[in-house]
């Protein structure tokens, strides 16, 4: 299955495309709040797509990516204390998160809720990956 047949679909959501570690790591923090993002390889490049949508009362924020890794540790709490909890839902892809004790391996249709006044680690395979 190709990135575009993975990423793109009728709702409308954007193709996750190349676009640069500074650009998706500043589009993060703008969308999620204080996280930071690790690629599968040295490159500048990742491939991603972040976005955020109104769902009747709540913002929800879809995160489109191919990294090895999106977290946030004591420091990033610190200094983005708001108190939000994230119920993320994994559209495709499989992901491990942690936080505290912790650890939950997401596979399609899962849902986790993650609270962020603590440190969390989404931790991904080798693959794009739709978080909503």
């Amino acid at each position: 299955m190709s990135q575009r047949e993975v990423m793109s679909d009728a709702r409308g959501f954007s193709v996750a495309a190349p676009v640069a570690i500074e650009h998706a790591r500043d589009r993060l923090v703008e969308v999620c709040g204080n996280f930071a993002l690790t690629p599968h390889d040295k490159s500048d490049h990742i491939t991603g797509a972040i976005e955020c949508r109104r769902v009747g009362q709540f913002n929800a924020a879809v995160v489109a990516s191919r990294v090895r890794s999106i977290w946030r540790d004591d420091a990033m709490v610190r200094r983005d204390p708001a108190r939000n909890l994230f119920l993320i839902y994994l559209e495709s892809g499989r992901s491990l998160i942690r936080q505290g004790d912790t650890e939950n391996l997401m596979q399609p249709g899962s849902f986790h809720l993650v609270d962020s006044a603590f440190p969390s680690q989404f931790s991904y395979f080798d693959e794009v990956t739709r978080k909503v």
